[in-house]
C-alpha cells in the first residue's frame, strides 16, 4: 500500500505545481484586462468632465432679447384707393407698447467646492528600506506560491527517492542517474519556460529545485553508495554551483543565487572526509567568493557578499575547532598555513571593495562585509596567544596582527567616513599587545614587547598627520577628538611591564616613555590638540609612580634618578621651545610649571 501512496503524492505535488502554473497564468491575464479597463474609465470620465464644463459655460452665456422695433408709415407714400384697396388686408390695429415686467434673474447653480488637496506627506530622510522596496502583493500573490510550489516538488522527490531507498526497487546506480536527469530536466526545463514571460517566476522555482535536486544527489552518490570518488563529487558540486551562478545571472533570479550560494557552502560539509586539505577547502571556498561577489556586484544583489562572507567565517570556525589542536598548527612553522587562511580572505573581499569603490558600486553590505572579515582575522591573533609556542614568538604572531592591521587601515585612509576604523583598530591593537604581554612577556622577550609598543604606537599616532597633511581637503575627521585618550594605551602596556617584569633598572621602559612623550609633544606642534601634553604628563606620571612604590631602592638610585630629570626637562622646555605656537593656550603652559617627579 505504501507505494501507490507515494505515486499519490508525487502526482498531488506535480498537480499543485501546475495549478500554480495555470494560477499564475490566470492572475497574469487578469490583471492586463483590468488594467484596460482602469485605462477605458479614466478616459470616459475625463469626457464626461469636458461635457459637464461646456454645459455649465452655456448656460451662465444665455440672456434674454429686446422686442423688434414695429416700423411706421412715412410721408410721401402714395395713398391706396379702389380697388387696390379693398384688396389689400386691412392694416392690423396698432400696437400698444407693451410694459416692462421685471425678469427674474437666471438661477445660476452653486459654486462646488474643490475637492481637498492631500498634501503627501514628506519623505523619510532615510530613503527607503529594502522592505520598502518589495512588493508583497505580487510576492505572496505569485511568487510565494511558485516557490512553494518548487519545494512540494523537491520534496516529493526526495520522498519517492527515500522510499526506494528503504525499500530497495531500483539499483543505487539506478537512483543516482534518475536524480541527475531529474535535476537536468527541471534545469532545462525551467530555461525553456523562462523564454515566455508569463511563466518567469515557474521557471525560475524549476531552476531552483533542480539545483537543489543536484546537490542532494551528488551527496548520495559520494556518502550513501560510495559510487564516485571524493574528487569527481567534488568537482560535480563546483560545476553545479557555477552553473546556479550562470543560470542566475541569465535568468535574474534571486532564488537560484541564494540556492546556489547555499549548496556551495554546505558541499565541504556534506562531503567531508574527515581529513585535513586547508589547500582544497579554501581554494574551493576563494573560488565560491569570487563567484559570488562578481555576481553581487553585477547583478547589485549586495547582500550576498554579507552571506558569503558569513559562510567563511563559519567554514574558518569550522576548521579551526577541527583540525587546529589535532593537527597541530601552533607547533613549527604550521600556524603560518592558518594565518595565510585567514589573510587571505581579507585580502580577498578587500580587493572586491576596492573594485566596486573604483566602479562606484560600493555599498554597505560589502563594507561591512570586508571589515568583519578583517575584524575576525584579528580576533584569530587572540587565539593564536592562547598556545604557550606562539606566544614565545612574538615576532611571527605581530607580523600577522601587522598585516591585518594594515588591512583595516585602506578603510579609513579611502574612506573618510570609515575613519572610526583606525580607531577600532588601534584599540584592538593594543588589546592584543596587553594580552600578550600579560600572558607571556618574560625579561627575555622584555625588548619585544617595548618594540612592538613603539611600531604601533608609531603607526596609529603618524596616521592621522598623513591624513592631514597628503590629503589637506579632507575636513578633520571627529575621531581626532578621541585620539588623545587613546594615546593611554602605550603607556598602559608599559605600566603592565613594570608590573609583571623585576626591573631594577628601568632604563628601557623609561627610554620608550620619553620617546612615546616626545611623539606626543611633536603631535601637539603639528596638529590642533593642545591637551596632549597634559596627557603625556599624565601618563608618565602614573608610569614613574607605579614602578618607583615597587621596584625602587637607594642602592640602584642613580639611573631612575636621571629619568625624572629628563622627564622635567622635557614638559618644563617644551613650551618654551616653540612659545609662538602656544602663546595663546593655557594647557601646554599649565604642563610646564615645576613640579616633582
Amino acid at each position: 500500500m505504501e507505494f501507490p501512496i507515494g505515486l499519490l503524492v508525487i502526482g498531488a505535488s506535480l498537480a499543485f505545481v501546475i495549478w500554480l502554473i495555470a494560477r499564475t497564468n490566470s492572475a497574469a491575464r487578469r490583471i492586463a484586462e483590468l488594467t484596460v479597463q482602469q485605462t477605458y474609465l479614466e478616459q470616459e470620465l475625463a469626457r464626461l468632465r469636458r461635457r459637464l464644463d461646456a454645459a455649465e459655460g452655456s448656460i451662465v452665456a444665455k440672456r434674454p432679447s429686446k422686442p423688434a422695433p414695429v416700423p411706421r408709415a412715412t410721408e410721401g407714400m402714395s395713398p391706396v384707393t379702389g380697388r387696390e384697396a379693398e384688396l389689400r388686408p386691412s392694416p392690423p390695429p396698432p400696437i400698444r407698447p407693451m410694459e416692462a415686467t421685471p425678469v427674474a434673474p437666471l438661477l445660476t447653480p452653486p459654486a462646488i467646492p474643490p475637492p481637498p488637496v492631500m498634501v503627501p506627506r514628506e519623505p523619510s530622510r532615510a530613503g527607503p528600506t529594502i522592505w520598502d522596496t518589495i512588493n508583497w502583493e505580487q510576492f505572496l500573490g505569485v511568487k510565494f506560491f511558485a516557490w512553494i510550489g518548487g519545494l512540494a516538488l523537491f520534496l516529493a522527490v526526495v520522498f519517492f527517492v527515500k522510499y526506494a531507498f528503504e525499500h530497495n526497487l531500483i539499483s543505487p546506480a539506478l537512483r543516482v542517474a534518475a536524480g541527475f536527469l531529474v535535476g537536468v530536466g527541471l534545469l532545462g526545463g525551467g530555461a525553456l519556460l523562462h523564454r515566455r514571460e508569463q511563466y518567469t517566476v515557474g521557471a525560475q522555482a524549476l531552476c531552483g529545485t533542480g539545483v537543489v535536486i543536484l546537490y542532494a544527489t551528488t551527496y548520495a552518490a559520494r556518502s550513501f553508495y560510495s559510487l564516485i570518488g571524493a574528487v569527481p563529487a567534488f568537482v560535480l558540486m563546483i560545476l553545479i554551483t557555477a552553473a546556479a551562478f550562470l543560470l542566475a545571472v541569465r535568468f535574474n533570479a534571486l532564488v537560484v543565487a541564494i540556492l546556489g550560494l547555499c549548496g556551495g557552502f554546505l558541499t565541504p560539509v556534506l562531503l567531508s572526509t574527515g581529513q585535513d586539505n586547508p589547500l582544497g577547502l579554501f581554494g574551493y571556498l576563494a573560488f565560491l567568493n569570487a563567484g559570488l561577489l562578481a555576481v553581487a556586484l553585477h547583478k547589485r544583489w549586495d547582500f550576498l557578499a554579507l552571506m558569503a562572507a558569513v559562510g567563511t567565517v563559519a567554514m574558518q570556525l569550522g576548521w579551526v575547532a577541527e583540525f587546529f589542536v589535532r593537527e597541530k598548527y601552533f607547533e613549527g612553522n604550521k600556524v603560518l598555513i592558518a594565518a595565510a587562511v585567514f589573510l587571505a580572505f581579507c585580502v580577498l573581499f578587500l580587493a572586491a571593495w576596492l573594485w566596486a569603490r573604483r566602479r562606484n558600486a560600493s555599498n554597505a553590505w560589502l563594507t561591512v562585509s570586508a571589515i568583519a572579515l578583517t575584524a575576525v582575522a584579528m580576533l584569530f591573533s587572540i587565539e593564536l596567544l592562547g598556545y604557550e609556542p606562539l606566544g614565545q614568538r612574538p615576532g611571527l604572531v605581530f607580523s600577522y596582527v601587522l598585516l591585518v592591521d594594515l588591512c583595516l587601515l585602506v578603510f579609513p585612509w579611502l574612506e573618510q567616513k570609515l575613519a572610526g576604523v583606525h580607531l577600532a583598530a588601534g584599540v584592538a591593537v593594543f588589546l592584543v599587545l596587553a594580552l600578550w604581554t600579560w600572558e607571556h612577556v618574560s625579561g627575555d622577550l622584555l625588548y619585544w614587547a617595548l618594540a612592538l609598543c613603539f611600531v604601533f604606537a608609531l603607526l596609529h599616532a603618524a596616521l592621522p598627520l598623513m591624513f592631514r597633511h597628503l590629503r589637506p581637503s579632507r575636513a578633520a575627521p571627529n575621531w581626532e577628538r578621541v585620539f588623545p585618550p587613546s594615546a593611554i594605551l602605550p603607556f598602559l602596556l608599559l605600566v603592565l611591564v613594570v608590573t609583571r617584569l623585576p626591573l631594577a633598572d628601568p632604563s628601557p621602559v623609561f627610554g620608550l616613555a620619553m620617546l612615546l612623550s616626545v611623539l606626543f609633544l611633536g603631535l601637539t606642534r603639528m596638529s590642533p590638540p593642545s591637551w596632549l601634553p597634559a596627557v603625556g604628563l599624565g601618563c608618565v606620571l602614573v608610569l614613574v609612580h607605579v614602578w618607583h612604590f615597587r621596584q625602587f631602592t637607594a642602592d640602584a638610585a642613580a639611573a631612575p634618578l636621571s629619568w625624572y630629570l629628563g622627564f622635567t626637562l622635557l614638559f618644563t622646555g617644551f613650551p618654551f621651545l616653540f612659545w609662538r605656537r602656544f602663546a595663546n593656550q593655557i594647557v601646554p603652559w599649565a604642563t610646564a610649571a615645576p613640579r616633582r617627579f
